[in-house]
């Protein structure tokens, strides 16, 4: 098993108990909860009651019939901005925002809701003054994220529900990057509705998720169906949760989910959060010594959470995922994290960033192998690994650019002796020049050699036994090659 360090977008492995709460669902209760009446209908109903409870619990809400389970974060945000916020309204937001909260209050926007995003510093840091300062007489909504998946900043929560409480604003948050690692009081930290995600620090099941309704907040509704409820009537039920909870939900889903919030609450949220902190701080140790490695976020870690995003000077961050992958066997995120206004606020919006997300189940023992060491490690070693940047991978497989193989060998840091170099150089330009004559070409009339074909080409001729990586916008670059035009020849 590899160093999986992607916890941010989905907690992996999960404790034994979820697996377990989910095969045990599907094969012995399998019914859906509130349809029915019968033994395992009513078990059906009992375990999301009690996922409710928990969930409940560990949020500290006041009741646990406010607790309205979703597909996902995304989900519950977009039923709470859309069940409370019309034409004329205001809403106040951060800069920082995830695609989750941007794209349904852009879309709002459109429609006539006035958007206000309070301007974050270049480490995501927000100034809660400088929320209350953008309020208006008709700002109906504050919402924004606990803690951004690309900065690790974590927003002051607590004090910006105390202005929106001051103001009699409601208050939503986003806790997907929190719920679970990070201590959330629903009462004390004044939030109105609170959006979760169940798959990542809660660690559910995927498509699992969650919004918790304050008291003295009603939503319109969204999504209508079948709720088992008072199906005479043509609207959907008054009460909580059946308001929100139109259609069959994801009963094998919320049984994993109620065995993660278990986990969560018998572990304690705050051992979790000290040990994933341990885990970031070692690895940010190990990281600072990479030369041209910057950083994102605060450097204070009590303000954030364990992720970290860094940025190297000469690499892609998709180079970095794909050698720490592939030749290293690290687990990253490349790229925009689909939350590209953080990027832009922390300068890093035209290539994105490369995240590293340790969880609780990484540890820093060099016998086992998710040590957060090794991909500090890995990530200095990228300087001797090839890179072929030309490459395509469509229906007809992998591929690399004979011009960029040659122009990456003959370049490469790991050929120290000048005269290997030149004899190097010179079988690559043999190469060239026999593929020119003799091969097809494809794919913007470059000529292609087959992954195996170049790896084979490099071990039997040069007596380089060397990953060879293919670090490139495969799709993006290669659109056009397709099966019937594009062919790969091999010179042996």
């Amino acid at each position: 098993m590899g160093v999986y360090l992607d916890n941010a977008a989905t907690s992996w492995p999960k404790p034994e108990a979820v697996y377990q709460a989910v095969d045990r669902f599907m094969r012995q209760v399998g019914a859906t909860p509130g349809r029915g009446g019968y033994r395992q209908e009513e078990e059906a109903s009992q375990i999301a009651d009690e996922a409710r409870a928990a969930l409940a619990h560990l949020f500290h809400a006041p009741d646990p019939q406010c607790v309205a389970f979703t597909l996902n974060a995304t989900h519950a945000i977009n039923v709470a901005l859309k069940g409370l916020l019309r034409p004329g309204d205001h809403v106040v937001t951060s800069s920082i925002e995830h695609n989750a909260m941007w794209r349904p209050l852009k879309a709002l926007e459109r429609r006539g809701v006035a958007v206000t995003a309070v301007a974050c510093a270049p480490d995501g840091t927000l100034n809660a003054e400088d929320v209350e300062a953008n309020l208006c007489p008709n700002t109906r909504l504050m919402a924004m994220l606990h803690a951004s998946n690309v900065l690790g900043t974590v927003l002051p929560i607590a004090e910006i529900g105390r202005i929106a409480h001051c103001h009699g604003v409601p208050f939503l948050v986003d806790a997907a990057q929190t719920a679970g690692v990070y201590p959330i009081d629903m009462e004390a930290m004044r939030v109105d509705l609170l959006a979760f995600a169940g798959h990542k620090g809660l660690y559910g099941p995927h498509g699992t998720g969650g919004l918790v309704v304050g008291p003295g907040t009603t939503l319109e509704t969204w999504v209508e169906g079948g709720s088992g409820i008072e199906s005479e009537s043509e609207t959907m039920p008054a009460a909580l949760p059946a308001r929100l909870g139109a259609g069959t939900q994801n009963a094998a889903g919320i049984a994993g989910l109620l065995a993660g919030v278990r986990f969560v609450l018998e572990q304690g949220v705050e051992r979790i959060r000290a040990h994933e902190m341990e885990m970031a701080r070692l690895l940010i140790e190990g990281l600072q010594e990479v030369p041209g490695l910057a950083i994102l976020g605060p450097r204070d870690l009590e303000w954030r959470t364990a992720l970290v995003s860094v940025t190297v000077e000469g690499y892609s961050p998709d180079q970095l995922a794909l050698v720490l992958d592939t030749v290293f066997d690290v687990a990253t995120r490349a790229g925009l994290h689909c939350a590209p206004q953080a990027h832009r606020v922390a300068g890093a919006l035209e290539q994105g960033a490369l995240r590293f997300s340790p969880g609780y189940f990484t540890t820093p023992s060099n016998q086992h192998p998710l040590k957060p060491g090794r991909a500090a490690s890995a990530i200095k070693r990228t300087d001797d690994i090839p890179f072929a940047v030309c490459g395509t991978r469509g229906e007809c497989g992998a591929a690399v650019s004979v011009g960029a193989l040659v122009s990456t060998l003959t370049g490469a840091s790991y050929l120290k002796d000048r005269e290997r170099s030149l004899a190097l150089r010179a079988t690559a330009e043999a190469l060239q020049a026999i593929a020119e004559a003799g091969g097809p070409r494809c794919c913007k009339q470059s000529v292609y050699l087959s992954l195996e074909t170049a790896v084979a080409f490099l071990r039997r001729e040069l007596g380089l036994d060397l990953p060879l990586v293919i670090a490139c916008e495969f799709s993006r670059r290669n659109e056009e090659c397709k099966r019937d035009t594009c062919r790969f020849w091999n010179p042996g």
